[in-house]
This record gives C-alpha cells, structure tokens and sequence, in this order.
C-alpha cells in the first residue's frame, strides 16, 4: 500500500498550562471531525527533584474514499512536570508547569482496501499508475485536493493545539475557509 507522508512539525513550549485539557482538545478536535483515535503510548517515568516526565503517542486515521485514508500521528513528551494551583477569575485551578514538546505528522495512504491486490496485474497497473501517471501531474485531484486536504487538517490542529496554549493569536482566518 502506496503512502505519502507529510512534514514533521514541532511545538516546544515551557509554562502552566492544562494538560488534561490540552489532550482533550486533541482528541475532541479529531472526533468531532470523524477521526478514529487510538493511544499507542503512555510511559509515565517516575519523578525526580525537578519533576515527572511522560511521553504520550496518539494515532488517528479517517477515511476519506473507498481508496484514501488519511493517518496523523501526535507525539507529546513532557519533562519537569510539577502541579500548580492558579487562581484564575476568582476560582483556584489545578495546572501543570512543564517543558513540552508535541511533535505532530502524517501520511496519507492509498488503496487501503487493497483493491488493486488479487491478480498478478493489478499490483503492477497500481504501481504505474502511482509512479508515472500521478507524478505526472496528470491527476490533478490526487495531489491538489487529496494532499493539500491532508496538510491542511494538520495545519488546523497545530494551530488549535498553540491557541489552547496561548503561543498564537484567537483567530487564524487562514483555515477557515479550507475543509
């Protein structure tokens, strides 16, 4: 099964910030938008002086077509995590002061079905039909809507993920418009 994948984008942020609230706002940014989100990873390391560290893997896939699935894959990794209580409007909130990183990718895989797989001809016309006739820029939907499609979702979450963080402004007028 043919992919293509997607750049590495990477968030650092140090501060106080909600941590269960920033990965609900992941997955509820996912869900509402009819992606199937699986947690690969959860290593919770003991704590030292400084604090505790966790690393977090989510992995998510949508369906976009009998012969498109879109996968994005979310590495969080905090370190130094210590509890803090911040009074915020009057009322005392229990937040996080840490050192993360979010480092956020994905690819786009084609004939997931495998509909191309049963004969000996099938799985050679697939593989032309991905080495030459796409490249070619003949197939102005696979490349054009399908993989700028993708990007974009990427784009949304990443810059979802930094206005729940407070790194960027409330509004980002760009991604309205796209899916």
């Amino acid at each position: 099964m043919p992919s293509d994948p997607l750049p590495y984008h990477r968030i650092k942020y140090k501060g106080v910030f909600d941590y269960a609230g920033l990965q609900s706002t992941i997955r509820g940014w996912q869900t509402r938008r009819g992606w199937t989100v699986l947690e690969t990873l959860y290593k919770r390391k003991p704590g030292n002086e400084v604090g505790k560290e966790e690393e977090i893997k989510f992995r998510s896939w949508r369906k976009e077509s009998d012969f498109v699935m879109y996968w994005i894959n979310i590495f969080i990794h905090t370190w130094d995590m210590q509890p803090v209580e911040v009074i915020e409007n009057g009322q005392k909130k229990k937040l996080v002061k840490a050192r993360m990183l979010i480092e956020v990718n994905g690819e786009s895989q084609w004939d997931y079905n495998n509909m191309f797989a049963g004969n000996w001809f099938t799985p050679k016309l697939l593989k032309f039909y991905m080495r030459y006739l796409r490249g070619m820029g003949t197939d102005k939907e696979w490349d054009g809507i399908w993989g700028d499609r993708h990007y974009y979702y990427v784009l949304k979450l990443l810059a979802d993920i930094k206005e729940f963080l407070g790194m960027e402004t409330a509004q980002h007028d760009v991604y309205k418009t796209m899916w």
